[in-house]
């Protein structure tokens, strides 16, 4: 990241081969203008030094409630000035480059060819051609290169750049070195963790051979049929029980109030959203960040946007806001994903902590602050935090009320009781919190898994950290329409399968990671999500078929009634499971005016299967295509019409 307000080291300003070190007092610069008369009877005023360049320009009531809002929030004074308006990012690091006597750089400004694009980021110095530096300082490090370190001479061969026109240069000079860590870094660090490389020549066989099993068992029955029936019947009934168990540890825990962290002591945050052909949403989503109960001064705002998508970029810079934003244009290249995006303005996070939200995201005005407070709670191996999801538009069609009586289910329950039972969580595509250290070391996301969420769940519990719960809501759209609703589901589906495929690529070493019990855990929740919605819908009907008109029920030998009697017990306890989640969620979520579409459930599992199989034969031939889901449609809100009813 820039320089963060608590890092007080700039040595690499010192350059080894220019023969020099930095003065220690502003005084002794020839290279400090005259304007610092005016710097010094700020400082004589008790102003702090990146406030004091100021003096006489702006209104000395300004810079010292600043400078105490500053002292109160633990941040620089600069923050404070543009965070509160008194001044834009721009404009400040003018004056601070006319203080200093050093020239603003621009942006077609040269670096060495040996660039370390990833230090840079971090620190906020970079070395210029000809044995330069520049600077793009905040917090301590501003304020220790305006006490300590103006350069007595040759000041021309430094340079200032603010932190927004620092990433300007960055991505001018390394973008293309950005764009492959994005796109690449993951598959070449770990390639077994990668959905870059498909299947293994081990997975195929194995599919290969359950496959024509499954055919010839289906056509000839026998033992064939029978062992590969238990293999299913056994499978099925270890996710189905982790549904009931994920169920009742879910439903049964109780929030307790939580006192949250006061503004003093709350951590920066980078927010980070990627956008692709959002233009529509772009008010409402600068209005619901506008909403967030955090302070300006530490919120570090990242739009992703695709280099081609001027539209969307265009709509984001004609909206006002209170806080800092910066636009991340993501260069083009392949594969064309919202993880790509994600990682490549990843590298430009400033924030201790890194929170993702979708375009059409509303998150609850506390959210921030919730994750902030668990975070401290907790120990460092807790690397994220996964807020509730729910639908802000489930009156607008019949698919949008069974989508939230899902959403309810499983982010206020059944995703409650997996954390409860500390199993890895495949998480939302939005509104997780990470600690941004924890997400560049793990790698970040996945480019080329379309469920890069469910992947970076699984990958976060094999590394060593763990997911929780957050209780706190994001209302979201869903989508209305049925052709945005399957490409939606399709490509969800298709994600699950690579998930599924990259990490069972080598089973012992996932056992040797997450232990027996976990590892079963995960591709049984896996697996449910893939094989369940491919056979799921024949199996029900066809238990339910025999039950009623075949010869499941008839008198038969004591070892086939025992084989009935489970495929009965699987059958009802699985529907038990979608039930019994689906009612808790509507109860938690008030959704009960929706009980009456869980009628249309048949029909919405025979459209999921047809979404799984068509995912299935597009993971052949398009495995990275990322179907991008439409938004901006809503007719109804939810949330809207709460907040007009009375209290």
């Amino acid at each position: 990241m820039i320089i963060s307000p608590t890092d007080s080291s700039i040595a690499p300003a010192r350059s080894s081969h220019a023969g020099r070190t930095l003065a220690s007092g502003p005084g002794s610069s020839p290279g400090i203008r005259s304007e610092t008369a005016l710097w010094a009877l700020g400082r004589s005023a008790g102003l702090p030094p990146e406030l004091a360049i100021f003096s006489g320009e702006i209104d000395d009531a300004i810079l010292h409630e600043s400078a105490l809002r500053a002292g109160t929030l633990g941040v620089g004074g600069e923050a404070v000035l543009i965070g509160q308006g008194h001044v834009s990012e721009e404009a400040y690091y003018e004056r601070l480059a006319e203080a200093l006597g050093v020239r603003l750089a621009a942006r077609e400004e040269d670096f060495a060819v040996t660039l370390d694009w990833r230090a840079a980021l971090r620190t906020g110095v970079a070395p210029l051609q000809g044995a330069a530096w520049l600077f793009a300082p905040r917090g301590e490090a501003l304020r220790l290169l305006i006490e300590r370190m103006p350069l007595p001479r040759h000041s021309h061969r430094a340079a200032i750049a603010s932190p927004s026109g620092f990433r300007d240069l960055m991505n001018a000079a390394s973008g293309a070195a950005m764009v492959r860590e994005a796109s690449q870094g993951l598959a070449l660090v770990s390639p077994d963790l990668s959905a870059h490389d498909g299947s293994t020549r081990t997975q195929r066989v194995v599919l290969a051979i359950l496959v024509g099993a499954f055919t010839v068992g289906t056509l000839f029955g026998g033992a064939i049929w029978s062992a590969v029936c238990a293999a299913f019947g056994v499978c099925a009934m270890v996710a189905v029980s982790l549904r009931l168990l994920a169920f009742w540890c879910g439903w049964s825990f109780k929030p307790k109030p939580m006192p949250l962290l006061p503004d003093a002591d709350l951590p920066s945050y980078t927010i980070l959203i990627a956008l692709y052909r959002e233009a529509a949403v772009a008010p409402r989503l600068v209005a619901a960040l506008d909403a967030l109960d955090y302070p300006a001064e530490k919120l570090d705002v990242l739009f992703a946007v695709e280099e081609s998508d001027h539209e969307t970029a265009a709509a984001l810079v004609h909206q006002s806001s209170r806080l800092r934003r910066y636009i991340v244009r993501v260069p083009e290249g392949r594969p064309r994903t919202k993880p790509r995006a994600l990682n490549f303005a990843l590298a430009m996070a400033q924030g201790t902590f890194t929170v993702i939200f979708d375009a059409e995201d509303q998150p609850e005005p506390d959210q921030l602050r919730r994750a902030a407070t668990v975070f401290a709670r907790e120990d460092d191996r807790v690397a994220c935090l996964q807020a509730a999801l729910a639908i802000d538009n489930h009156r607008d069609g019949w698919l949008t009320r069974l989508f939230a009586i899902d959403y309810a289910g499983l982010f206020d329950v059944f995703n409650l009781g997996l954390a409860r039972l500390g199993v890895p969580l495949p998480l939302g595509g939005t509104s997780n919190h990470f600690r941004t250290k924890v997400l560049r070391q793990v790698g970040g996301w996945d480019a080329w898994n379309v469920t890069e969420d469910a992947d970076l769940g699984v990958r976060l519990a094999r590394l060593g950290y763990s997911t929780k719960s957050l209780e706190s809501t994001t209302w979201e759209e869903a989508p209305a329409g049925l052709k945005n609703w399957f490409a939606q589901r399709r490509r969800w589906m298709k994600g699950w399968m690579q998930t599924l495929l990259t990490h069972t690529r080598h089973p012992r070493q996932l056992v040797a990671e997450l232990g027996p019990a976990r590892a079963a855990s995960v591709i049984a929740l896996l697996a449910a999500n893939t094989l369940g919605p491919l056979i799921g819908s024949a199996f029900m009907a066809y238990v339910l078929y025999d039950m009623a008109a075949g010869d499941l029920l008839a008198p038969r030998p004591f070892a086939h009634v025992l084989s009935d009697l489970f495929w009965i017990v699987l059958a009802l306890s699985g529907l038990a499971s979608i039930f019994l989640i689906s009612f808790a969620g509507m109860t938690r979520r008030g959704l009960w005016r929706s009980a009456p579409y869980l009628l249309l459930r048949p029909v919405h599992m025979l459209l999921m299967t047809l979404a799984a199989w068509a995912a299935l034969i597009e993971l052949f031939h398009r495995p990275f295509h990322w179907a991008k889901t439409e938004h901006g449609l809503a007719r109804s809100s939810l949330r809207s019409a709460r907040a007009k009813e009375p209290s």
